[in-house]
């Protein structure tokens, strides 16, 4: 007769949840298990508020793109909501723009300082947008402008 071993398993630790109360500091919701990323991409959903490059072919294919925003988000430091609105879905790479990649050089300590204008009659052919950026280890700017 072959004798069954018996394993214990290992107790999981149970996540606390944390108290809310009033007048406290605001926190963002960050998720530090893909179930938690999966319960943010179901409420996003059913908001109604996917950014339009998430949408994907089907609900599960919207909710796997979301999912992937996130986790890249969380990558580079940023919470689910900011994620999502800073980072786009192009040829189905996620691509951090605008104001989040501003955000992270200027969070990085690496940005001396910033400059944003606009010259000409909006919105007329002549309105244009400037934009020039410092970095502490460069001596000359980086200028660009949009038309």
């Amino acid at each position: 007769m072959t004798d069954i071993a018996t394993v214990e398993h290992a107790k999981v630790p149970v996540k606390q949840r944390a108290e809310l109360v009033a007048g406290s500091a605001a926190t963002g919701i960050i998720p530090t298990t893909i179930e938690d990323v999966w319960r943010i991409t179901d409420a996003i959903v059913m908001s109604g508020m996917v950014p339009s490059s998430y949408e994907g072919k089907d609900e599960r294919g919207t909710k796997a793109r979301l999912a992937i925003g996130i986790m890249k988000g969380l990558e580079v430091g940023m919470g689910p909501v900011t994620a999502l609105s800073t980072i786009a879905v192009i040829n189905n790479r996620p691509c951090i723009w605008g104001d989040g990649a501003v955000a992270l050089c200027q969070r990085s300590n690496a940005v001396e300082w910033v400059k944003q204008s606009f010259t000409g009659t909006e919105p007329g052919d002549d309105w244009t947008a400037h934009f020039e950026i410092k970095r502490r280890a460069k001596s000359i700017p980086i200028s660009e402008h949009f038309p």
